[in-house]
């Protein structure tokens, strides 16, 4: 997996497909539940590529707000 990350104190920020990231991110954690809050262009376009990964693995709800807020 080839991702470019910018490094800062107590966080990163990664640019490319970081999926297998969050899923070990998650899994790692053990979450009784998770919560993604996307607004409708997220919940169309980038939260379906997620839910391939964590389809029955996470247990979890979308909060989505109106694009723009």
């Amino acid at each position: 997996m080839s991702l470019q990350a910018i490094h800062s104190s107590g966080y990163e920020v990664v640019f490319g497909d970081a999926s297998e990231l969050l899923i070990n991110f998650l899994q790692k954690r053990n979450y009784s539940k998770i919560f993604f809050l996307v607004d409708t262009n997220t919940s169309e376009h980038c939260y379906p590529g997620i839910a391939l990964h964590i389809a029955g693995d996470i247990p979890h709800d979308i909060i989505e707000i109106d694009n723009g807020e």
